[in-house]
């Protein structure tokens, strides 16, 4: 579905579910990097990997249910080998530096994964952010 069929939907469920939808909000640009942008804050804004984790269904340690990329093999390998890597691999995570200061950060995912365009790439997921201000715009 688009992004745009997307906030239908959110329309539809909430009129069918009786919730009344905001009146349309103004809106800022969507945020982008410059050559101003700070060097992000490497880490996680979040638990996974640095106080907690999951064993998968396979045996695999993982940070998060969401990051099933970062993954080693919990049977095969001692506990603390297996943290160390997921912390160190979590460690390495590059936060978007656009979402810093968007203005829709109050209202974006609440997963940090979700608004990542890959683990590493210190660059937003263009169609969350799309999608987020036009939820926002239509007052959902």
């Amino acid at each position: 579905l688009s992004v745009e069929q997307r906030i239908e939907i959110l329309k539809i469920k909430r009129k069918v579910s009786g919730k009344t939808i905001a009146p349309p909000r103004d809106t800022a640009p969507m945020p982008g990097c410059h050559d101003d942008c700070a060097d992000p804050v490497l880490g996680m804004p979040c638990n996974a990997g640095t106080i907690r984790f999951v064993i998968d269904s396979n045996g695999f340690m993982i940070p998060c249910m969401s990051i099933p990329e970062i993954r080693i093999n919990a049977l095969e390998n001692d506990f603390d080998t297996c943290w160390q890597y997921i912390r160190s691999m979590m460690k390495k995570a590059v936060p978007p530096s656009e979402c810093e200061n968007c203005f829709y950060k109050s209202s974006c995912v609440y997963c940090p994964v979700h608004r990542y365009d890959g683990l590493f790439s210190g660059r937003c997921n263009k169609e969350i952010c799309k999608f987020n201000q036009l939820k926002f715009t239509a007052g959902l």
